[in-house]
């Protein structure tokens, strides 16, 4: 009497495996948007944060202090330049700030990001009340 293995019962065992082999990859493709998204979005907040602190500094009579103050409050890591055009009356800040791979997993693979954002405003006059 010889054995008569089905098709049906070969198959499970394949489809087991062939789930074991690309599972790395889903996984890894999972991580890399995950790394992505929480990049993208610090770069964005480094850019309003930016923009803000330009705000600050335009209306300001110490633009330099008032930019940094700004940045004091959301977020001490942040470096922040402030340059003062007078001829042109223009604010420029400029941020930067360094940020490690969100996943530990993958902390000790890729290297840290360098994040860079800059705003620049025009000056505002002084505001004259009663004459």
């Amino acid at each position: 009497m010889t054995a008569h293995i089905s098709v049906r019962h070969r198959h499970k065992g394949q489809a087991t495996v062939e789930f074991a082999l690309i599972l790395p990859l889903i996984v890894a493709c999972m991580a890399v948007v995950l790394i992505a998204g929480v990049l993208v979005h610090d770069q964005l907040a480094l850019s309003e944060t930016a923009r803000l602190a330009a705000r600050s500094a335009i209306v300001s009579d110490n633009p330099s202090d008032s930019a940094q103050q700004v940045i004091e409050t959301i977020d001490s890591n942040i470096e922040v330049r402030t340059v003062i055009d007078e001829v042109t009356g223009l604010v420029t800040v400029s941020l930067s700030k360094t940020r490690k791979v969100p996943l530990w997993l993958f902390q000790s693979v890729l290297p840290t990001v360098n994040l860079r954002a800059r705003a620049v405003m025009a000056m505002e006059p002084p505001v004259v009340i009663g004459s």
